[in-house]
């Protein structure tokens, strides 16, 4: 009895201790955060996301940009688009813009159950680029078409997302299929909550497919305004010379419709 009692006041604790910091939706990875926002439930949900990366191998270098914008028009239908921007990253200084990349997403809600945090939704995107070669970003699929499965959930303390999808348009250097999961740890100290945790992503159309990102995320709220900042440090698993790669990347998540 006395353990049951505890475990209550416990799971009201956290609840309360998440209403001052803030929580809106579950956490979302620095990089296979999905475009659609999965775990929106309220029709007319908009969320804004500022993304930024810096990454290099042993002899060249990438900087990018975005500005991304999330929507859910009905119940469960989202959409979402993108522009961003990147160029040449000559030790730490940047060049260009070189290249542009709008991209788009359409997803549909398979399964919801909020009240048991459980989302399943499945996910069309698209993105184009007029980059002429140079630096392979890793944190981007391989070929620009991707079609598959995204899903959310919190475990306790950890909110965990996993992703499941084929790739097209373009030639594969193993199986155009791309899977990633992430799992993020909660803290939430003087009403603003931390997430620590990592992201792993295996993309099969390319020669060295694995990326591993430890991460810290962010919540806080500005007035009324629910401000998220994230940090990760992508870097590339068994990969040799050219084909290895590090850096850092951020994103900042602004949902002005909670």
């Amino acid at each position: 009895m006395r353990f049951a009692i505890a475990a209550l006041a416990a799971s009201v604790t956290l609840s309360a201790a998440r209403a001052r910091a803030g929580e809106t939706t579950l956490a979302e990875p620095i990089i296979e955060e999905n475009i659609t926002d999965a775990d929106a439930t309220d029709v007319g949900t908009l969320e804004i996301d500022l993304t930024g990366a810096a990454l290099r191998s042993p002899s060249s270098g990438l900087w990018r940009s975005a500005v991304e914008a999330e929507w859910r028009p009905i119940d469960r239908l989202g959409v979402g688009a993108e522009i961003g921007t990147s160029g040449v990253l000559d030790g730490t200084s940047p060049h260009g813009p070189d290249a542009y990349e709008p991209r788009g997403a359409v997803s549909w809600v398979v399964g919801r159950d909020a009240p048991r945090n459980l989302y399943l939704q499945a996910e069309i995107a698209a993105r184009w680029s007029d980059a002429s070669g140079g630096f392979v970003d890793p944190t981007e699929s391989a070929l620009p078409y991707t079609f598959g499965l995204r899903s959310a959930t919190r475990a306790g303390p950890f909110t965990l997302r996993a992703a499941a999808v084929g790739e097209a348009g373009g030639a594969s250097a193993h199986v155009p299929v791309r899977a990633s999961g992430a799992a993020l740890g909660e803290v939430i100290a003087l009403g603003t909550r931390f997430y620590l945790g990592a992201e792993a992503i295996a993309d099969w159309a390319r020669a060295r497919p694995f990326l591993v990102v430890p991460e810290a995320l962010l919540l806080r709220r500005i007035g009324r305004l629910p401000l998220r900042f994230g940090v990760g440090v992508p870097f590339t698993v068994g990969a040799r010379g050219e084909q290895s790669s590090y850096g850092i990347a951020f994103r900042i998540v602004l949902e002005p419709s909670e």
